[in-house]
């Protein structure tokens, strides 16, 4: 395997680890749970839920000859101060806006990981894996943030899912070992 598929698996595995981690976070959350905004500081989980979705549909849209957007209200609702991809949403009215609702924002969620999925699993220029690696990171910042919303919102009712070693994270410290294994003199 040359370094570069290395590289690209490595990307797939932080990239699906990372979704699951922000699915894992509002795991055990009440359906109203979803859409409270509690202080203006604070945003709903189903925003960042669709905020980082939102920004891999960017890198998406940057990456991708003639990308279709989602949807146009979806990306309004859930840019946060990039000017540059329209007006942003007032961040202390995000709890006030009861569409879209929240299946829309999971079904958003779920299309948009599998198209990152499918791009990111065929070879990648330099550049684009860069962004996608970026989108990465700031879903772990959000994820960062979603549990200090959270916190803010059910003190001390917020109850994380116990993490469960997933096939992916299996998977991750397998490949790890085996890496390891070939470098090993």
């Amino acid at each position: 395997m040359t370094l570069e598929q290395q590289s690209q698996n490595s990307l797939l595995n932080s990239f699906n680890e990372t979704r699951n981690t922000t699915l894992q976070l509002v795991k055990n959350l009440e359906r109203d749970d979803f859409g409270v905004q509690t202080a203006v500081f604070m945003s709903p989980p189903k925003w960042h839920i669709g905020h980082v979705s939102w920004l891999n549909e960017i890198v998406l849209s940057k990456t991708q000859q003639d990308y279709k957007f989602f949807s146009e209200e979806l990306s309004e609702y859930l840019n946060s101060y990039y000017n540059q991809f329209g007006k942003p949403h007032d961040k202390s009215k995000r709890g006030v806006m009861s569409r879209p609702t929240v299946d829309e924002i999971l079904e958003y969620f779920e299309v948009i990981t599998n198209r990152v999925r499918d791009v990111i699993s065929k070879p990648l220029d330099k550049e684009t894996m860069y962004l996608f690696t970026m989108a990465i990171h700031h879903e772990c910042q959000h994820q960062e943030l979603l549990v200090y919303d959270l916190q803010h919102l059910l003190g001390d009712q917020y109850r994380p899912a116990k993490r469960n070693e997933s096939p992916i994270s299996l998977n991750k410290e397998k490949r790890r070992l085996e890496l390891m294994e070939d470098y090993t003199i």
